[in-house]
């Protein structure tokens, strides 16, 4: 075998592995200001959660959001494991535009999370971490 197979295999390996250059995601260049929730209130009912929002900022094809919900756990009180609950598809009605989301609550206590997201996939803050419970009593 050749004495210089094997190094030119690993240095060969070792430039694919490797590569060059940046290792994110293209982020999109725009000229307009980043996605946000300006204002937020929410309510709960007795099997749901009431959120009132106004999202402003994003590009010409507007704005939307999404919300990530998880369980807190009875014993500790504590969030658990974050899922993605619901996405409003970027709409240009919604800048500036009252946005009414209802979200149930099945008997259960969960924390929810909400960030506003633009056209282009530009993403704004996450808002503070809302817990709500359900005040419905489980029927046996």
């Amino acid at each position: 075998m050749r004495k210089w197979l094997i190094p030119a295999a690993v240095v060969g390996m070792a430039l694919m592995l490797g590569g060059c250059g940046r290792k994110e995601p293209p982020v999109p260049i725009a000229n307009t200001a980043p996605p946000a929730i300006v204002s937020m209130t929410q309510h709960i009912h007795p099997n749901t959660l009431e959120i009132d929002m106004v999202l402003s900022g994003g590009d010409p094809g507007g704005v939307g959001y999404q919300i990530d919900r998880a369980p807190i756990d009875p014993y500790c009180n504590c969030v658990g494991f974050w899922r993605r609950h619901r996405v409003g598809q970027a709409r240009p009605d919604r800048v500036g535009a009252k946005t009414q989301v209802l979200l149930g609550l099945h008997g259960g206590k969960f924390a929810f999370r909400i960030r506003a997201v633009d056209s282009m996939g530009r993403l704004g803050p996450w808002s503070k971490v809302i817990r709500a419970s359900s005040t419905l009593k489980p029927q046996e």
